[in-house]
């Protein structure tokens, strides 16, 4: 036990244990010394003593053990290092009580506050290159780090960077695919961007090779077979890749990197893995998402302008030079690794001489060709440049999704869409998502696109030509011939029909419905010339399978009741969880029509949004459609938003009779997470604010409030703010005032696609 002690003390700190100490430990062994070191071994880990070895059990031993657990402490006390060993002038790279060893090399994620540790550090470090000149270090690259900071910040302990750095296994959340010789400061900076527009918390860990590999034993970590590396490892844990790009992009050209796209885009882990590529354009970090980020979705309704505007400083010369990638011609610092790599992508032996031309290298080279091609399809035409490469590149590309979104760029779009329809990947497309609103192309442009996309096998559809003044009914029509050809593939649709459209043309688009939808979204907002008789032929054909349905903007109370028979008569209306219903504007629906709608909402919902702003609705259907959202809130309802704004015949008893409802909620099932509730130009008053902030459950993580300022006094918020909702936020705009607290970064029912 002792020899035990010793070696454990010797092994994880610098000194040998006092002498006080080791005479503790010799006390406890005791006479029974002998038959301890035969039965019983104990290895010391941290601060528990663990029974290593099997044996029978000694009562001597046990006995022994509170003794030997408190010199234990005492030993850990006595001591300042950290576990594993480093030179102190590199104590700065970790925080006190860091450096643990992690077994594999996938769990050895790092943070970005660990990095920005790192790269404080390298602003003090006298950097030389390899010829013996001084290195600035915005010049220094990942060779330069290794070579000066990794390897010698780890050669007491043999062990790789994170396991310098850590408290325990850092389990990857992304990839990351990059180039050593791209300078360490703009590598950071690409992630902190990144980081920042996933809305990653700053405990979020990347997979950096460099760092998780263990830089003095690298060939036994990488292996020889790429499918049993630990980079293969790490991607299959992650949600995404994220490749980092260099300023001449020579990372297209390393078969590692190539390697991890080839993963990434060809042969990903699961359905949905992400792939983000993220570069420097200037002294900023820019990137091209996969689908939309936390960034661009702040705006639920605005995602893809914000998409689009974030995105719009992306290099273009990047995407030129990604046009003409050739994984067959990438290379590698150890030949053998390209030859193995290249190998595996064309599922052949991994010793055999890789062949020149293979199928599966242009199937690769198109996919990432296609990608950079659809990021950059609108600022390319955008900003004038020939689409003649990215035509191409996207044609033959095998993608299954394309979005791109020509809101607000009304002179831009002519002439876009003829150079589109002949571009898009018709046999592999499942997901397309097309904003033409403002579009001043007309119908024979439209309808062409639409016609063409009939032999698409589409499973979600997005299509706005909102404010598409040259589009008519005609355009509409062909949509609905569209989704006619497209019954049994598609699930999810969302349409902004053309303002020119009238009620025959919605009719017609109604008849041709498919029956599979689950997801079904419909604007009407600016369609003047449909009436309530094209809104009632749409809610009699809704699919009877939706789990998610959101109309604007529906015209009055025939609509409520068409739509409320449909709801009641679904047999399957169990399945709707989010229910979405703008009545904006709309003095034809009154208290009839809202109590008819509301004893007729689904129980199921998760998700209730009703927009009521400027309705002729008063107190008396209020009353009962609060009494009636009871329903779904004791089922499981998690997020309910009321506008009742302009709703000038609206008092407290509304919030009274809603307050009541949430107060019903059983104790035990409450699952009410958010509301929001827009008392603007109401008369609400304090009386019934209260009452309803009164009935709020524990556990309500989000609320918000929009209520004219002279609505209450100033001590009236004051009471509000102090008492009953510390905490909270109040953010004054002109004569409105919104008060809040929580964060609603976590709902994101609304994010439809």
């Amino acid at each position: 036990l002792a020899q035990a002690i010793r070696a454990f003390a010797s092994r994880y700190y610098r000194r040998r244990p006092p002498r006080s100490a080791r005479a503790k430990a010799s006390r406890a062994m005791g006479a029974g010394a002998s038959s301890l070191a035969t039965v019983r071994r104990y290895v010391y880990r941290g601060s528990e003593v663990q029974k290593a070895a099997a044996g029978p059990p000694v009562e001597q031993c046990d006995a022994k053990l509170p003794e030997v657990a408190g010199w234990k402490q005492e030993l850990d006390a006595l001591q300042e290092h950290p576990t594993l060993l480093m030179e102190e002038r590199f104590e700065a790279l970790r925080s006190p009580g860091c450096g643990c060893r992690i077994g594999r090399a996938e769990h050895r994620a790092i943070t970005l506050p660990q990095l920005c540790a790192l790269r404080a550090y390298m602003q003090g470090y006298d950097f030389v290159s390899r010829s013996g000149e001084p290195l600035g270090t915005e010049s220094v690259n990942l060779y330069d780090v290794v070579t000066h900071i990794v390897k010698p910040a780890t050669a007491l302990a043999k062990v790789s960077y994170v396991e310098l750095v850590a408290t325990g296994p850092q389990h990857p959340r992304w990839f990351v695919s990059h180039w050593w010789g791209e300078p360490v400061l703009q590598f950071v900076q690409c992630l902190s961007q990144h980081s920042a527009d996933r809305g990653l918390s700053a405990e979020s860990p990347y997979w950096v090779c460099a760092y998780a590999n263990n830089q003095w034993n690298v060939q036994g970590e990488v292996g020889d077979d790429p499918r049993s590396s630990a980079f293969h490892a790490a991607l299959q844990q992650v949600d995404g890749t994220v490749s980092v790009l260099d300023e001449k992009r020579v990372c297209f050209t390393r078969v590692w990197c190539g390697y991890e796209i080839f993963v990434s885009l060809d042969a990903p882990p699961f359905p949905g893995f992400l792939y983000d590529i993220y570069t420097m354009a200037g002294q900023t970090a820019v990137g091209l998402a996969d689908g939309y980020n936390y960034a661009d979705m702040k705006r639920a309704n605005c995602r893809q302008i914000d998409k689009n505007t974030r995105e719009a400083g992306f290099p273009i010369q990047t995407v030129v030079d990604a046009l003409s990638t050739k994984i067959q011609d990438a290379k590698a610092s150890v030949e053998a690794d390209r030859r193995h790599i290249l190998n595996v992508i064309v599922d052949a032996p991994l010793n055999d001489q890789p062949p020149e031309r293979h199928q599966l290298y242009d199937r690769l080279n198109r996919l990432l060709a296609g990608r950079f091609a659809a990021a950059s399809w609108r600022n390319a035409v955008v900003t004038g440049i020939p689409l003649g490469g990215l035509q191409n590149s996207l044609a033959v590309s095998g993608l299954d999704n394309f979005a791109v979104s020509f809101h607000g760029y009304p002179i831009a779009n002519r002439a876009n869409l003829p150079a589109l329809t002949p571009a898009l990947p018709y046999q592999t497309l499942k997901r397309l998502e097309l904003d033409l609103s403002c579009t001043q192309e007309g119908d024979a442009a439209v309808c062409e696109l639409l016609e063409k996309l009939q032999e698409a096998p589409l499973a979600r559809f997005h299509l706005s030509l909102l404010h598409a003044d040259r589009c008519t009914g005609a355009s509409t029509r062909a949509l609905a011939r569209l989704l006619a050809a497209r019954r049994g593939t598609l699930r999810r649709l969302k349409l902004d029909p053309a303002n020119a459209s009238t009620d025959s043309d919605i009719e017609a688009l109604a008849e041709a419905m498919p029956s599979e939808l689950t997801h079904l979204e419909l604007c009407l907002a600016f369609a003047d010339k449909v009436t309530g008789a094209g809104v009632r032929a749409l809610c009699a054909k809704l699919p009877p399978n939706l789990e998610f349905l959101s109309f604007r903007k529906l015209q009055g109370a025939g609509d409520a009741r068409a739509l409320a028979d449909r709801l009641q008569t679904d047999p399957a209306r169990s399945r709707l969880a989010f229910l979405d219903l703008d009545y904006w504007g709309c003095k034809a629906l009154g208290d009839a029509g809202l109590m008819y709608l509301a004893e007729r909402i689904p129980c199921g919902l998760r998700v209730l949004k009703l927009q009521l702003h400027d309705t002729a609705t008063t107190d008396v259907g209020l009353v009962v459609a609060a009494e009636a959202i009871g329903k779904p809130l004791r089922c499981g309802l998690v997020q309910l938003e009321l506008s009742l704004d302009a709703s000038e015949a609206i008092t407290d008893e509304t919030l009274k009779a809603l307050a009541s409802s949430i107060g019903s909620i059983p104790p035990g099932a409450r699952t009410f997470k958010h509301l929001h509730i827009g008392l603007n130009r109401t008369r609400a008053s304090f009386e019934g604010v209260k009452a309803l902030v009164e009935s709020f459950p524990e556990g309500l993580d989000y609320f918000d409030m929009q209520i004219c300022m002279n609505q209450l006094s100033d001590a009236e918020w004051d009471m509000l703010a102090l008492e009953m909702l510390p905490g909270c936020n109040k953010r004054a705009n002109g004569s409105n005032c919104e008060f809040s607290w929580g964060t609603q970064d976590r709902f994101d029912y609304g994010c439809t696609f």
